[in-house]
């Protein structure tokens, strides 16, 4: 598998004393490599600005404010990724042409420059010079790696991962800029059975092993596989009548209880991974002999331990556990519909895990224990469809998080928790127009992202154009925000047309409070949107109007006022009862229709020309007209004329309308 060599990551540039022009937003710096067809990819701060190449020279231009709304100037970072080279020197020029060198850390792949500028020094068109030198002719120096089995093992030095396989390997390195090897499991959590240099073994720390003591002509042996034998795996409680701290435990992925695990004499493989879940709800584990933290002892060894800790077995082990049973409080939750709202057991005073299991709750009184260490309950809608109406503990209000949308009870003996609910009615509309989402992301306007969120922090679909949205009074307040680096200049919203402010003169962050058929536009673009007339011109409208709606939802009620709209407006024209649409044009193009409904986009001041059905029929039947024949709109005679469906008539060649 090919591997990439990130090999340089450069120009960490402390600004904290530069002195910053108002004007300055953005800032280009060079990039000269000695051969640029050696470069993979290179960007600054982690890929958010790519150097753009012309031959040997790579020029990029950041703008001052990043996407998290930091200052890109405080730090900024240069990598240049490649598979096959390295880098030997790089130096940088200011523009004043002071030069200096830049630390390569490892030599190989990771380089920073941290530089303090005066107030009197120029950023701006400073020069980064790298050269670069090919990783196969530098390795110098060999080492034989013996794998029993290499489907699951690592073994890599800084970002070079040489190919290996099941047998004998002979690993060619550079024996002074790779010497910090390393091998692991790829699924970076079980151990090797036992890992030798030059027959010496080598300790784990964490999931890997260090093989430092690597030299030239050195001998590296990674046995994967344990023996398959039994051992022994003992519990032992200092505190008598503890043994429920460990609600059960796995053992090679199968779950095991504890009237089995707890037996004298119970056994597992070596290899195996044992997981142990503990009831940190109704314990405390606390090892007096460390700091009173959650250790517990393995083979006399203190391993950490929170809600669970795996161990694999490499041989007999004993596990002895100090805990102490807590308190447990008596109280109850009464609720309306346990369907609407879930309620969770916090790890503190301010958290808890909304993706763990909830406290099981039914319709009406639940009776409940919650333990006096961790006494927190937190209480939220138990999906988009419902909410929370009211929370009260011993009939007063409950805490109520208004950024996370939830209750929080720090419970105590025999407290009383009443909660009703009620469903949500998404039976309201708004419409939300953006003129181009990717303008999001436009490094030219100053813009890293954003996203709109409901008054329950959950995501509204963004996209180019219009999209529709149902919800209901609950919901509100929306937000929109935008990361922008140019305070905001770059954004325009309007509700229903009008000019709408962000939450703060400048900003880029909005608060919308919808009613049903409300239409929100947001343009991030260069220059602010200018509107656009639009005048209708209906013929054979005498009786009344086709149906004319602008921004989905809208209907234009007065077409004869005509329209003042935003660019990209939609307008959507089609029958309506009697009058049936024979042609519609814009500015003299024709529209077609698609399903019986002519739309057309506002991009420039419109005139719009709808023309009826049979409405230029003056002089139909001729010499008839004075005998009084009927002709519908279609030019043919109607022979009954009694009793005629209501609609438009011609008879003397004028129109006459039957209701």
């Amino acid at each position: 598998m090919k591997k990439f060599y990130s090999f340089l990551v450069m120009a960490l540039v402390a600004l904290t004393n530069f002195q910053i022009k108002a004007d300055d937003d953005i800032v280009t710096i060079k990039v000269v490599i000695d051969d640029v067809t050696r470069v993979d990819e290179a960007y600054f701060n982690w890929g958010d600005y790519p150097i753009t190449w012309t031959g040997n020279e790579g020029v990029v231009s950041i703008p001052k404010m990043n996407s998290y709304g930091y200052d890109n100037y405080a730090n900024l970072y240069l990598q240049v990724n490649s598979a096959d080279y390295y880098i030997v020197s790089c130096t940088r020029t200011l523009a004043d042409g002071t030069s200096s060198n830049v630390y390569i850390e490892s030599g190989t792949y990771y380089c920073s420059d941290n530089v303090s500028f005066s107030g009197t020094s120029d950023y701006n068109n400073m020069v980064y010079t790298i050269t670069t030198a090919d990783w196969a002719s530098s390795r110098n120096a060999t080492f034989t790696c013996i794998i029993d089995d290499a489907t699951n093992v690592n073994l890599y030095c800084n970002n070079y991962y040489p190919e290996i396989a099941t047998g004998t390997n002979t690993i060619k390195y550079n024996d002074t800029l790779e010497t910090n090897w390393y091998c692991c499991a790829k699924d970076y959590s079980s151990k090797f059975y036992k890992v030798t240099v030059d027959g010496v073994e080598v300790t784990t720390y964490g999931s890997s092993y260090s093989l430092s003591a690597i030299h030239d002509g050195s001998t590296v042996e990674i046995t994967t596989k344990y023996p398959e034998e039994p051992c022994t795996l003992t519990f032992t409680f200092t505190n008598e009548g503890t043994e429920g701290v460990v609600k059960y435990i796995t053992v090679a992925g199968e779950r095991v209880e504890p009237e089995t695990f707890l037996t004298d004499g119970y056994t597992a493989m070596l290899g195996d991974v044992v997981y142990l879940y503990f009831d940190q709800e109704g314990y405390t584990i606390s090892e007096p002999n460390y700091y009173n933290s959650t250790y517990i002892l393995v083979n006399d060894t203190y391993t950490y331990a929170y809600d669970g800790m795996s161990i694999q077995l490499s041989g007999n082990t004993t596990i002895n556990i100090t805990a102490t049973k807590n308190q447990m409080l008596a109280y109850t939750i009464d609720i309306d519909n346990a369907d609407n709202a879930k309620a969770w057991v916090g790890t503190s005073q301010y958290y808890f895990n909304q993706y763990s299991d909830p406290i099981a709750l039914v319709n009406g009184l639940n009776s409940l224990e919650i333990s006096s260490k961790t006494p927190w309950v937190f209480i939220k809608a138990a999906d988009s469809a419902c909410y929370i109406e009211s929370c009260t503990v011993n009939g007063t209000d409950a805490t109520y998080n208004d950024y996370r949308n939830y209750y929080s009870v720090t419970v105590e003996e025999g407290s009383a928790i009443v909660i009703t609910t009620g469903a949500i009615e998404r039976d309201k509309t708004f419409v939300l127009y953006i003129n181009d989402y990717n303008n999001f992301y436009s490094t030219e306007l100053s813009t890293y992202g954003g996203y709109m969120e409901n008054s329950s922090r959950e995501d509204v679909d963004l996209a180019s154009g219009y999209t529709t949205h149902k919800f209901a009074d609950q919901d509100n307040q929306f937000g929109l925000c935008v990361y922008n680096g140019k305070d905001g200049v770059n954004m325009w919203a309007y509700l229903n047309d009008e000019p709408y402010a962000p939450y703060y003169d400048g900003g880029s962050t909005y608060y919308i409070t919808f009613a049903d058929q409300d239409v929100f536009k947001f343009y991030v673009a260069a220059e602010e949107p200018t509107a656009h007339g639009v005048t209708f011109e209906i013929s054979g409208a005498e009786v009344s109007n086709p149906s004319i709606v602008k921004d989905l939802i809208k209907e234009v009620t007065d077409p004869e006022a005509g329209l003042l709209v935003l660019p990209g407006t939609q307008i959507d024209i089609k029958d309506n009862g009697d009058y049936q649409i024979d042609a519609v044009t814009a500015n003299d193009v024709d529209i077609t229709p698609v399903d019986g409904v002519y739309t057309l986009t506002i991009t420039a001041p419109t005139t719009i020309k709808i023309t009826a059905k049979g409405s230029g029929i003056i002089n139909i039947a001729g010499d008839n007209a004075a005998n009084g024949e009927i002709y519908n709109l279609q030019g043919i005679r109607v022979n009954n004329t009694q009793n005629l469906p209501a609609g438009i008539y011609i008879q003397g060649g004028q129109k006459i309308y039957v209701k």
